[in-house]
């Protein structure tokens, strides 16, 4: 009897100690979930209240550090190569454009999405150099919603999308100060394109007959926000002929020429 106790406490010693091996295999940050996916691991920190990045370790291929208080990238030395998936929605992340972010993109240019959505990012040109995504070519999924629009007009923002040659959706907050460039046109792959409305603003968007002749690519233009839409005349059957789908939810159609 005393035996069959003493090897049940180490089975309950050895599943105890390997659960919590396997809780920190992907990370240095104890509270941070770590699940397999295929092909690697997915580290799970959103939410934790972080003031700086854990160390992620070899063989993760999805982080998510969403909702916590980072103010820039992580370090080159606390993510692998290996890393495919990004998250850095919901943080008090500046500007792109720093020493971090820079080292960041060039290490893991085989990211194939990237989350900055809900951070204090102002979209103007001066925070988005034209060469700032220059190496993330594998890129296929580009989130910037939900950042901060200034009044300042933001008129070449294909130069700085242009290098993402493998993008097939494309996130932005709507406004009359970007435009959509003939830089747009190169990318193939650019089938799905979002516009959003920010949070607590009351405001319309006019939205003009040529506001996306450089995005003939398109099958699905998702519109979706509490923000007003003013669309004028446009020649959707011409210059969308691949468009497979629109999303319109929660927008009111101001003008009649589009039902």
């Amino acid at each position: 009897m005393d035996k069959i106790v003493f090897i049940w406490m180490v089975n309950i010693f050895n599943f105890n100690f390997l659960a919590g091996q396997n809780g920190q295999q992907c990370t240095t940050e104890k509270r941070c979930q770590c699940k397999e996916v295929k092909p690697g691991v997915f580290a799970d920190c959103s939410g934790l209240n972080l003031h700086s990045y854990p160390r992620f370790f070899d063989g993760v291929v999805t982080i998510d550090v969403s909702y916590n208080k980072l103010k820039d990238f992580p370090s080159t030395v606390d993510v692998p190569t290996t890393l495919k998936h990004l998250n850095l929605s919901g943080n008090l992340l500046r500007n792109i454009d720093t020493d971090k972010s820079r080292k960041l993109f060039s290490h893991i240019n085989d990211l194939a999405s990237l989350n900055l959505s809900s951070n204090l990012i102002p979209l103007e040109p001066k925070v988005y150099p034209a060469d700032i995504f220059m190496n993330l070519t594998k890129l296929k999924r580009l989130d910037l919603t939900r950042n901060t629009l200034t009044s300042v007009e933001f008129r070449h923002l294909d130069h700085v999308v242009t290098p993402l040659v493998s993008l097939e959706m494309f996130a932005i907050d709507g406004s009359e100060k970007i435009s959509f460039g003939v830089g747009f046109g190169t990318l193939k792959y650019l089938w799905h394109l979002r516009l959003y409305g920010s949070c607590n603003r009351n405001r319309l968007l006019t939205i003009g007959k040529d506001y996306f002749d450089n995005l003939s690519n398109l099958r699905t233009l998702d519109i979706s926000s509490e923000i007003t839409r003013n669309f004028t005349t446009m020649n959707w059957t011409t210059s969308y002929c691949s468009l497979f789908y629109i999303q319109r939810s929660y927008f009111k159609i101001v003008s009649p020429e589009i039902s």
